[in-house]
């Protein structure tokens, strides 16, 4: 995993995506955190080559090899 200091948020979010593809309005549902908090975490997470927005649609997916925390 890209060395950066994850917060409680954004091991959240990678646990979902541990399961699959998320979007914010999905994690909305899923864990404690409002969808705009959860989309900026995402792109911070996208920054860090963590995850990768599929074609840029909101889709997000873990990069190979970030599987673990």
């Amino acid at each position: 995993m890209a060395d950066i200091r994850l917060n409680d948020a954004d091991k959240a979010i990678i646990e979902e995506l541990q399961q699959g593809r998320v979007t914010a309005a999905y994690l909305d549902r899923r864990i404690r955190w409002e969808r705009g908090y959860l989309t900026q975490r995402l792109r911070r997470l996208q920054e860090h080559g963590i995850v990768v927005n599929l074609e840029d649609t909101g889709l997000y997916e873990l990069i190979p090899g970030e599987q673990e925390l």
